[in-house]
């Protein structure tokens, strides 16, 4: 790799440094500065790269992977651009002594292949823990032990009750105050608000309404549907004034009195209802919650069957939906939980938030850690974590290796070694020397004690299949390795920058229709 090329990819691999010491539960924050002025601190890989302003073209494509992968896996984004970094370091080392950048992709994949294998020979199967074991693992987001006990507690229901489908129906809300054991997994889908008005009943059963505008007193010249033509009312005396506010108050009236006749009880909608009209609401006993955030009012209107529409007064029977509603107190705030019988999967995992300035990563660690649940739930395969697995396949790929002739030797060698950063970060984040932990990890595997890893909580190496045990999808870590290595390939072999906007195009031929000046 010449100097331009290492130029080329000096953007990816200052990320990958900065990414590399957020892994794991101790992992450190990053503190972004944006030119806004705005600054964030945060400790999930996936809301620094949202942070940041990116232009590098390389370090674009690592970006776009990061997030195809978040994406796609929910989890590991911290580990695959970790181990991306740590393979570009040894594939550059190794084109700076001469090898080709082709011996080295060879290389790479062919110690790619065999790592798998190590995986595969290195699985357990999920029933010989279970699911909130797999969720504790994973979630990195706090170190309140506790807490991180309830909450994985309620991811392994969550997954028990949907099953491959409970990270698409699990939705995670948080709110600032309250206890530990605030944190809930309801069923159904909960919105943080009360009732409009106190009065209101706190519980109904029944069809429901899901309005996307206002609840109040049409007047004249509203948009109460399709308009087909305009009209204009001319009002001079109070007791027109008078007569035209009586026709309106009956016009809603009216509309209430047809909702009513339906069987409506309880109104959702995204906009306001009115103060003008809130205590004729609760006269006729009926619950009303308003300024509904547009992804909840979907959500409502999917568990209990009901259409959006626009208005009351366009409340027909085969709008409504039908399910419960429930306002409870949590975390000394009213919220309003609705179920129904048109997806009876859907829940909602409701926390206590530990801190109100670490809300997004703690958010993102959850949703990794029931991404990580739900692969492990339905793979049924799992793998020793603290560094476990990655040590043992670097302890095979270095058997392996002499297998490997010419000098995609030295680059299966150097993918051994970017392995062994897995275990070194991890004993660093808990406090421990990284080279000595990684040390006594590889002797330790290579006296048959493979299941020894790092347990950065209580800061030393153990065997991590035992008591408390620590263990991660077998399909993540496949994934990670696979498409770790796929980006690094792709790098190393780009020799180039080419601004499409400025390339040459004296060698381009004329379409034939064009007459081309003679040259002299």
């Amino acid at each position: 790799m010449t100097d331009t090329d290492t130029d080329l990819a000096a953007g990816v691999r200052t990320l990958c440094q900065t990414v590399e010491t957020m892994l794991g539960p101790f992992g450190a924050n990053k503190l972004v500065i944006e030119d806004s002025g705005n600054v964030t601190a945060t400790a999930a890989p996936i809301e620094l790269l949202d942070r940041l302003d990116i232009e590098d073209p390389a370090l674009t494509l690592l970006e776009t992977a990061a997030r195809d992968f978040k994406s796609q896996h929910g989890d590991g984004t911290a580990l695959l651009v970790t181990l991306t970094g740590a393979l570009l370091r040894e594939a550059e080392s190794l084109t700076e002594k001469g090898v080709h950048p082709t011996a080295v992709s060879g290389g790479f994949r062919a110690a790619r292949d065999r790592a798998i294998e190590a995986l595969e020979l290195n699985t357990y199967p999920l029933a010989e823990f279970d699911a909130e074991t797999v969720a504790k693992t994973a979630l990195t987001g706090t170190r309140n032990l506790s807490l991180r006990e309830i909450i994985a507690e309620y991811i392994a229901e969550a997954t028990a009750r949907a099953g491959d489908a409970a990270e698409d129906s699990t939705t995670i809300l948080f709110k600032d105050g309250g206890s530990p054991s605030d944190t809930d997994l309801i069923s159904g889908v909960v919105i943080d608000k009360g009732t409009v008005l106190d009065t209101m009943p706190r519980e109904y059963a029944g069809n429901i309404a899901v309005l996307s505008g206002s609840v109040d007193v049409p007047h004249a010249g509203s948009q109460m549907g399709p308009v087909t033509r305009r009209v204009i009312a001319d009002v001079d005396s109070y007791d027109e004034r008078a007569a035209l506010g009586e026709q309106e108050t009956s016009q809603f009236n009216d509309q209430l009195r047809d909702a009513l006749s339906m069987g409506c009880g309880a109104i959702f909608t995204e906009s306001a209802v009115n103060d003008r009209v809130q205590a004729t609401l609760a006269a006729q006993n009926m619950l009303a919650v308003h300024r509904v955030d547009r992804e909840q009012l979907d959500s409502v209107a999917s568990v209990t069957g009901a259409n959006v529409v626009p208005s009351l007064s366009q409340v027909e029977a085969g709008t409504l939906g039908q399910g419960s509603v429930d306002i409870q107190r949590k975390a000394g705030q009213d919220v309003a939980i609705i179920t129904g019988t048109e997806d009876p999967a859907v829940q909602t995992l409701f926390c206590r938030a530990p801190d109100v300035r670490s809300v997004t990563a703690f958010n993102q660690s959850i949703e990794a850690a029931l991404a990580a649940t739900v692969t492990a739930y339905s793979t049924g395969q799992v793998v020793a974590g603290g560094g476990a697995i990655e040590t043992a396949i670097a302890q095979e790929i270095d058997d392996f290796a002499y297998e490997v002739r010419g000098r995609e030797q030295l680059a299966a060698q150097a993918f051994s070694r970017a392995m062994m950063i897995v275990p070194r970060l991890l004993g660093r984040t808990a406090g421990m020397d990284g080279i000595r932990t990684a040390v006594q990890l590889r002797a330790a595997h290579t006296e048959g004690r493979s299941a020894t890893g790092v347990d950065v909580l209580a800061g030393n190496t153990r065997d991590v299949l035992e008591s408390d045990p620590l263990i991660e999808p077998a399909e993540l870590k496949r994934a990670i390795i696979t498409n770790a290595t796929d980006i690094v390939t792709q790098l190393i072999r780009i020799d180039a920058q080419l601004p499409a906007t400025e390339l040459a195009d004296e060698n381009i031929d004329p379409p034939e229709d064009v007459d081309m000046p003679e040259q002299e």
